[in-house]
């Protein structure tokens, strides 16, 4: 069985490349330090105040980088 991208070892295309590499680690340092989880929930609990119960049941994220965003949604 291959290993996941996430390792290291092993990509499929340059972009994973890219983003696994320094340029990726930095970008998320960046993003932890701008953005905190509590303002976070803060931006969403306000966005998905105004959402049906249909949406809140499909919710994804693309590019989603370490899902901080995912982890703010799943807590509300």
């Amino acid at each position: 069985m291959p290993k996941p991208s996430w390792s290291g070892e092993c990509f499929m295309n340059e972009q994973e490349k890219f983003w696994a590499g320094k340029f990726g680690n930095e970008y998320i340092e960046r993003d932890r330090v701008k953005n905190t989880f509590e303002n976070d929930v803060r931006f969403f609990s306000e966005i998905l105040r105004k959402c049906s119960g249909a949406v809140l049941k499909s919710i994804i994220e693309f590019g989603a980088g370490i899902g901080k965003n995912l982890h703010a949604i799943q807590w509300l």
